[in-house]
């Protein structure tokens, strides 16, 4: 898997992520203290509550970060890495919604900004914990045997999907492609066996094709005020999130068959 070998290209990556998790904290603090005074006339509604207690976490987590990097834990790194995540997701979301709906062309500008500094952000964390022996799923399971684990979870994710999917047109989309996301994940399961790149690789484009079009779906739920969607659309974002930790676990593997003396150096 490609990683960052410096962050902004000329700061080692320990002092890179340190760096980061300060901005962060900060960034968090300034958003979350924005929110709190100015959100509806200073009195927070249900969103800007949960976006506070978001915030709040996402603190705890950049503090995780930075404990990792002094203590070179990889695993205190992991709750900075799954809650950014979220966090560049949801960006993704706002970006999209904001499109379809014609605001303001400055507030798309700055989101836009926001989402493409928190993704690097993300990837520099997660070069230096890769670096750390990362590469493991859960700073614990050994790839093969996670990737095992992902092919029956995500299986059984997806055939709830396709037996709760809704009538739309988007809907049937989704349909389509958990069905092709469910052979992905037999592949998956016959290329851990088989330490096959080619079954492998088929996972890896059935996951990412099921991850947008998810995302997609979840626009047009919010777009559209379709019911339900107070359930769906955060239940879809936390299985998006998990798909795209198994997609970065099994890429890894994908790597390790495809050149098992390769030496990552960072």
């Amino acid at each position: 898997m490609i990683y960052l070998q410096n962050c902004c290209c000329c700061v080692d990556l320990r002092i890179g992520t340190i760096i980061i998790g300060i901005l962060h904290i900060l960034a968090d603090v300034l958003g979350g203290t924005f929110v709190a005074l100015f959100g509806e006339s200073g009195i927070p509604d249900l969103g800007h509550t949960l976006y506070i207690i978001f915030m709040m976490l996402h603190i705890l987590s950049c503090v995780f970060l930075i404990i990792g990097c002094f203590r070179l834990r990889s695993n205190w790194m992991l709750f900075y890495i799954i809650m950014t995540m979220i966090m560049a997701l949801a960006m993704l979301i706002l970006i999209a919604s904001d499109v379809i709906l014609e605001i303001w062309f400055w507030v798309m500008i700055t989101y836009a900004f926001m989402f493409f500094i928190c993704l690097y952000f993300w990837l520099v964390a997660y070069s230096f914990y890769a670096a750390l022996g990362g590469a493991l799923c859960c700073c614990c399971i050994k790839l093969r045997k996670a990737c095992y684990l992902i092919a029956v979870v995500d299986f059984l994710v997806n055939v709830v999907v396709l037996n709760m999917a809704g009538q739309e047109f988007i809907a049937h989309i989704e349909q389509a492609v958990a069905i092709c996301h469910c052979i992905g994940c037999i592949f998956l399961m016959g290329g851990a066996l088989l330490r096959s790149t080619v079954l492998l690789m088929f996972f890896l484009i059935t996951s990412l094709t099921n991850c947008i079009i998810l995302t997609v779906y979840c626009i047009y739920l919010l777009v559209f005020e379709e019911r339900y969607r107070e359930i769906i659309v955060p239940a879809s974002a936390i299985y998006i999130c998990c798909g795209i930790y198994f997609w970065i676990v099994v890429y890894s593997f994908y790597v390790e068959v495809r050149n098992p003396n390769e030496v990552m150096e960072v």
